[in-house]
C-alpha cells in the first residue's frame, strides 16, 4: 500500500495481514447428527412405545425403548415385544438391571464402560446372545479372552460355557491352554466334577494328540 509523506512523495508501507487457515473439508460444513440423534433417544420416555421391566424384587428398573429401533438392533428382543406397548411393561426377571441398561446403551450408539465389564463379561454375553446384540456379544468375548485369565481350575469350565454360548474364540482359548496343561487339568477336581457329554471327554483326553 502506498502513501505519501510530508513533502508528497510515496512510500510504500507494509500492512501486517493474520495468518489465513484454509478451511478443511471437514470444517466447511456440519456432520451427520444421526449418531447423535439416535444417542438422544435412549430412553427417551415422550417418543418411545415400548416400557421394559427388568430384574426381581427391589432390583427391578424400568426402561424405555423403542421397537423399531430393537428390531434392527437387538431383534430377538424385539420379538419378545411383539404386541406390547407402554401402557404395560414388558418383564424381563432374568437379567441384571445394570447389564440390561448397559445392552440397550450399546443398541443406541453408546459404549460400556472400561468399568462396566470387571467380573461380568458371562453376563454380557449371556445378555447379548439372549437379545441377539450380535456385536455387543463378539466385544464381550474378546474382553473375556483378553481379561481373564485362564486357569487350570476353571479351563474346563471355560471350554463348556464356550460350547454352550457358540463362542468361537473363547473355545480355542480354552483349548489352547488344556493343550498346554493337560496333565494338570486332566487331574484337577474341576474336571472330574463335571457332568461329561461323551464328545467333551472324548475332546478332553484326546486333546493333546489332536491339537499338538
Amino acid at each position: 500500500m502506498f502513501n505519501n509523506d510530508i513533502y508528497g512523495r510515496p512510500v510504500f508501507t507494509t500492512i501486517p495481514v493474520q495468518n489465513y487457515v484454509q478451511p478443511t473439508a471437514a470444517d466447511s460444513y456440519p456432520p451427520n447428527p444421526f449418531s447423535t440423534l439416535m444417542e438422544s433417544l435412549f430412553l427417551d420416555e415422550e417418543t418411545a412405545d415400548l416400557l421394559l421391566e427388568v430384574g426381581e424384587g427391589e432390583n427391578k428398573r424400568q426402561y424405555f425403548a423403542h421397537f423399531v429401533i430393537l428390531k434392527k438392533c437387538a431383534p430377538d428382543l424385539a420379538s419378545m415385544c411383539e404386541g406390547c406397548d407402554k401402557s404395560e411393561p414388558l418383564c424381563l426377571p432374568d437379567v441384571d438391571p445394570e447389564v440390561f441398561l448397559e445392552l440397550l446403551n450399546y443398541v443406541y450408539g453408546g459404549e460400556v464402560a472400561n468399568d462396566k465389564w470387571k467380573g461380568r463379561h458371562q453376563d454380557f454375553i449371556d445378555a447379548a446372545d439372549k437379545y441377539g446384540v450380535v456385536n455387543l456379544k463378539l466385544e464381550a468375548e474378546t474382553r473375556y479372552v483378553n481379561e481373564d485369565k485362564i486357569t487350570v481350575d476353571n479351563a474346563v469350565d471355560r471350554l463348556l460355557y464356550a460350547d454352550s454360548k457358540n463362542c468361537a474364540l473363547l473355545r480355542e482359548r480354552a483349548i489352547r491352554f488344556i493343550m498346554c496343561n493337560t496333565t494338570e487339568v486332566l487331574s484337577s477336581e474341576s474336571f472330574h466334577n463335571f457332568p461329561k457329554s461323551e464328545s467333551i471327554v472324548k475332546e478332553m483326553l484326546t486333546i493333546a494328540g489332536i491339537f499338538a
